[in-house]
Order: C-alpha cells, then structure tokens, then sequence
C-alpha cells in the first residue's frame, strides 16, 4: 500500500466568516512574525544572532566604559562593589552576548552554503539555540539592571542572571553542535575535511572546542543551585572560580579561531585564486584550536605553571605561521584591496599583541616574585581585551565579505572600508592601557583607563555602524536591490555558485574556481 500526501481537510474552525454571512475567507499563509517564530531557514536564523549580537555588544562595551568611567575618575562615580558587577558582568556581556553568538551567527548563514548544504544541520534545534539565547539575553540584561546577577545584592536578581547565564551556554552549545555536524555530516561528494573551506574548517573547531568547553561553566552554574548559594558567594565562586577561566588564556583565545577561517577565505578571494599551503594552515587553524581548550585552567593552581605558561606563550607560533602563509598567497598574485581583507589582517596583528601580553603574564606567573613583578590582574583584563577586540573586528570583515550571503545584499563598500581602521583603533586602545598599567604595577591607573574609555568609544562605533550597514543592506534586499552572486568576482568555494555555475565533481576547496579553469 502506498503512501500518499494529501491536503488537510479545511474545518469551520479554519475560516474566518465575513460580518455579511458571505463566503468565508480562509488564510493560508502565515503572518510575517509566524515566519519568524516558526522559521527552520538558516539565512534568518543566522541573521537573527548576528543582529542582535551585535546590539548587545554595543551595550556590554557601554557597560565596560563605564567600569572604566569609574576606575579614571578615582571612584567617585560608583560604589566599589558596583563598578565590580558592571565589570564583572561586561565580560559576561561581551563573550557570552555578543562575540561568540555574533560568530556562530555568521557561521549558521555561510557554512551550510560553503559546503553546499540546502539547510543547516537540525534546524528546528538551531531556531531553538537562537530563541534560547536570545530570551536568555534579555533576561541576563534585565537582572543586572536590578542589582543581580553577578556582584548584585539583590538575591532573586542574582540568582536570575546565574539561571540566565546557563541558559546562555546551554544555547551557545546547541547552536556549536548545529554547526559542526553540518560540516562532518552535511559535505557533498568529493569534499573531505581537507577540502572544506576555511572558515567552515575553522567554525568546525571552533564549534567542537565550544561543546568541549561550555559544559564545564555550565556545571558551576548547576553546583551553585544545589548549594544554594548566597549573593555573595555566587560572585566569588561561581563567577569567580567557576567561569572566570573562560575570559582567560588559554580559553579565550577559543572565540578567535573562527577569524583565522575568515582571513584565509578573504586573502584568496583578494588574489582571486587559491589559498596556498592550505595543508599546512589547516594544521595551524586545528593547533590553535587545540591549545584554546582551557576547562583545564581553572584556579591558580592551574594556572601558576609551566605548563600554563607554555600554552598561553604557543598561541604565537600557529598565528605568524598563519600570517606568513597569507603573506605568501598575497604575494603571488595581484591584490584587490577589498574592504574586508585590511580587517582580518589587523584582526591577526591585534591578536599577536594579546598573545605578547599573555607571554609576559606567563612569565610573572611562573616567576612571581622571582622574574618578574607585574599586576596580573590587569594583564588578564588587557588579554581579554585585546583577543575579543580583535575577535569582534575580524567578525566585522567576516559580515562585509559574506554579506551578501548573511543579509541577503551587499553592504556598502566604501563605509565598510574605514570599519578597520577604527576598530582596530579601538581594540589596541580599549587593551593596552591595562596592559601597560599591569606593567606599571598600578602606578598610573587613572589616566590609562581614560585612554581605555576612548577605545570603548571607538569600538562601540564600529559595532553600531556594522549594525546600520547591516540593516541597511537588509533593507536594500527587501526593496528587490539587484544583487551579484559574487560581488568581489574572485570567490572560489561553494557559496559564490549561486549564479547558476555547473560544479560538477569537487576535486579541490575551490570548486568555483575549477568550473571557470581558474588557476
């Protein structure tokens, strides 16, 4: 017997009868907010996180300007324990709202089109990790305004933005699973890992070092529940002994593999060829993710060793090697300045100036007292800064290269390209003052978290035009605005195949460019 699709039947409940007693009017399509809700489409979901990630950034760098606000004008601004809860929870803000959910938003829009998937991988439980975070955020944003979550007074309100907080995790973690299985699983024939484009390699690792991770946080947050914890103690130990290591090397250099993807795809599209030893920088992309798996490194017990301090000095060999392989592809053919390729280069550079301040916090670490006497503290601040700015920036190039693909137009080329100057501005000045300052000792603290305000300011702006060049392309795709399947006429992997190009069997990561006998 076979089986057969057939319409529902359409029940009086279904129509909507006329005030005349007419013929009833049935609707069959679904509103616009339906589509939203119930929308299984990667391409919104994926725009969905990078918007609002994006706004929420802007808000958490607001935030901790004015933790810095506070810390230049001597205290005189806020209470001691309230600048603490807004620093405290910025990073929260900054990490957890803002540049993981904008990175794997950018993944769930490009990577099911870079290995040329129809969808991504679980749809309905993608949807799912959006909605989740998405609730998750605004409650964690709502409980910090009311003196919670962590460093609050207020007890309901803490324990809120803790409940908040792991609903934040539990939702990063599902989206991470989306995105590595429609990479392992969702592949064409003929493209094995070794062939999977850069940035789909690098969210894979990105994604498998995330799920790795995130659990461990999370299980603090459940602890915390279980010993009922006070106000007070969820500030000391869940925050800071339970989810502190994750805005610390080596974890937070986790949030920055998936630029290292982005670079790639964006030098080879600059040369219109292809990415040479892409071996080799494979191999880089996966030590570096490796190396950024820091549940280990919770504590000072962990973290006063050699082999911490080993770790967090290693991130510089995968990112010159990186570099110079893309200094090398450069080289061989003739460069088109397009607007993202100045954005992950200086991503790159920002981040090599972390891993400088990470190597000296690992030689004070190792030899307090002894080598060295530096201020970890503001070291650990300047780290975390300094890697999630250029995080942010590199995600930034990410949006102008794909935009395309993430807000279904291109955004305007010539605003996008002062995007990365300025935000790398921002990120050197939002990071090194506290670096210096940890050099110092303290010894000048004020001024320097006055230079640290202007970086805010001008990172802030960089994510807020981002935002309105995303909105605005967005909106030129909802006008019907002419759209070219390939804008930077150099595209070699699967997501610029959009204009009809047969492929025909993958024999290499550059399809397209094999279709066209490109070199």
């Amino acid at each position: 017997m076979a089986l057969t699709e057939t319409s529902p039947e359409t029940h009086a409940t279904d129509a909507a009868v006329t005030p005349s007693g007419g013929t009833p009017s049935i609707r069959t399509q679904p509103t616009a907010f339906e589509r939203v809700i119930g929308s299984g489409d990667h391409a919104l979901i994926g725009r969905g996180f990078v918007f609002c990630s994006l706004a929420f950034l802007f808000v958490s760098i607001v935030v901790s300007a004015l933790a810095d606000a506070d810390v230049a004008w001597d205290g005189t601004i806020f209470k001691a324990e309230v600048t603490a809860r807004l620093a405290a929870n910025a990073q929260v803000g900054l990490l957890l709202l803002g540049a993981v959910p904008l990175l794997l938003g950018l993944a769930i829009s490009v990577v099911p089109r870079q290995v040329g998937s129809p969808s991504i991988a679980f749809p309905r439980a993608a949807a799912a990790a959006f909605w989740g975070w998405l609730f998750s955020a605004v409650i964690f944003v709502v409980s910090v305004a009311a003196n919670g979550s962590y460093g609050g007074t207020d007890l309901t309100s803490a324990r809120l933005g803790n409940m908040a907080t792991g609903g934040l995790l539990v939702s990063l973690m599902l989206a991470s699973v989306c995105v590595a299985v429609t990479v392992m699983a969702f592949r064409p024939m003929g493209m094995p890992i070794s062939r999977v484009p850069m940035f789909s390699f690098a969210s894979l690792a990105a994604s498998i070092i995330w799920i790795a991770s995130l659990p461990v946080a999370l299980a603090h947050i459940v602890l915390s529940y279980a010993g009922n914890y006070t106000a007070s103690t969820l500030f000391d130990k869940t925050f800071g002994e339970g989810l502190a290591w994750l805005f610390r090397s080596p974890a937070i250099f986790a949030v920055f593999i998936p630029v290292l993807g982005i670079a790639v795809d964006v030098v080879a599209t600059a040369v219109g060829g292809r990415q040479r030893f892409s071996g080799a920088l494979r191999f880089l992309i996966g030590l570096f993710a490796v190396s950024s798996f820091g549940a280990w490194a919770q504590g000072s017990v962990a973290q006063d060793t050699l082999l911490w301090s080993a770790v967090t000095i290693s991130f510089g060999l995968p990112l010159l090697g990186l570099l110079g392989g893309l200094a090398d592809t450069l080289r061989q053919g003739r460069i088109k300045l397009i607007s993202p390729l100045p954005g992950v280069l200086l991503a790159i550079v920002v981040a090599l100036l972390g891993v400088a301040v990470g190597a000296i916090e690992a030689i004070n670490s190792f030899g307090k007292g002894n080598l060295a006497d530096f201020y970890n503290p503001s070291l650990d601040l300047a780290l975390f800064r300094l890697v999630l700015g250029a995080a942010v920036l590199g995600a930034v190039a990410g949006l102008g290269y794909w935009g395309a693909k993430v807000f279904g137009s291109q955004i305007l080329e010539t605003a996008a390209k002062g995007l990365a100057p300025l935000g790398a501005l921002g990120a050197l000045l939002w990071g090194v003052p506290y670096a210096i300052d940890g050099l110092s000792n303290r010894s000048s603290v004020q001024p320097l978290a006055g230079i640290a305000i202007a970086g805010s300011v001008l990172l802030a702006l960089t994510v807020l035009t981002a935002l309105g060049l995303g909105l605005g392309a967005w909106n030129a795709a909802r006008r019907g605005d002419e759209l070219l399947g390939d804008p930077w006429g150099g595209g070699g992997t699967l997501e610029w195949a959009d204009d009809g190009a047969s492929i025909g069997t993958i024999e290499s990561a550059y399809p397209v460019l094999d279709a066209k006998g490109g070199e």
